[in-house]
């Protein structure tokens, strides 16, 4: 059986819209100078990112 995945796509308008499908659609049609895949859930526009720290203390 396969598993379809459930997409939340947030607009910064704040509207939501819904999908199911892989992520894969979306990450191979949006520009990656402007869309990073930061984990295995999550697709950033960059455009958004104010600032990056990181998750371990150097």
């Amino acid at each position: 059986m396969c598993r379809q995945e459930k997409i939340e796509i947030f607009t910064p308008k704040g509207e939501k819209y819904k999908y199911k499908g892989p992520l894969k659609y979306f990450e191979k049609r949006l520009s990656k100078d402007k869309f990073l895949r930061t984990h295995k859930s999550y697709l950033v526009n960059l455009d958004y990112v104010k600032k990056i720290s990181s998750y371990y203390n150097e």
